[in-house]
């Protein structure tokens, strides 16, 4: 006969019935945000459908939309025209570079100017990629994924630097001010 005392009572019999508890989490996945900034419409739909499945997407037809946009929202990543009427992409790009909010997002010029001298200026501004018009939808989905997930590490490394690795409590960098 098996005996069993513990701090619930006692439990007598020949077999012990063990209880299982089965707890179903459900996954939630939260889906990295990217803006596409293009005049065009129609490439504007191409882009989102190729991203559409793995990220959330949002497109402005302009590019003072889309500073708008970047300001207001938590982005990934920034696809960018650079042919726009009234502000180009490359003005577009000098001002995202400047705010403090928007500044350390990655963004991906997608332009029909093809030109070296184009895609050089695009990289001094401070672009981390360049793709040419008219785009192959395998290769804006690997570069993307490439810049995404090169942006949730730095991220990461960001939030590890600010808090003590062994108490886990916020260090002083969590409340000063980065400084070069």
């Amino acid at each position: 006969m098996f005996v069993y005392t513990g701090m619930y009572g006692s439990i007598y019999g020949n077999r012990l019935r063990k209880m299982h508890l089965l707890i179903v989490l459900e996954e939630v996945v939260i889906m990295e945000k990217i803006l596409i900034v293009d005049d065009s419409a129609v490439q504007a739909a191409q882009l989102k459908d190729i991203l559409e499945e793995e990220y959330d997407i949002t497109i402005a037809q302009t590019a003072e939309d889309g500073l708008r946009r970047a300001n207001g929202g938590n982005f990934s990543l920034i696809l960018l025209d650079v042919v726009m009427p009234g502000m180009d992409g490359f003005t577009l790009l000098k001002k995202l570079q400047e705010e403090i909010i928007t500044q350390s997002i990655p963004v991906i010029l997608i332009t029909s100017l093809s030109d070296v001298t184009s895609e050089q200026r695009g990289l001094i501004l401070g672009a981390v990629d360049y793709i040419a018009k008219p785009f192959n939808a395998l290769i804006v989905k690997a570069r993307v994924n490439t810049h995404i997930k090169l942006y949730q590490y730095r991220r990461q490394v960001e939030r590890q630097s600010m808090t003590d690795q062994l108490t886990g409590i916020a260090n002083r960098r969590k409340y000063r001010p980065f400084r070069i």
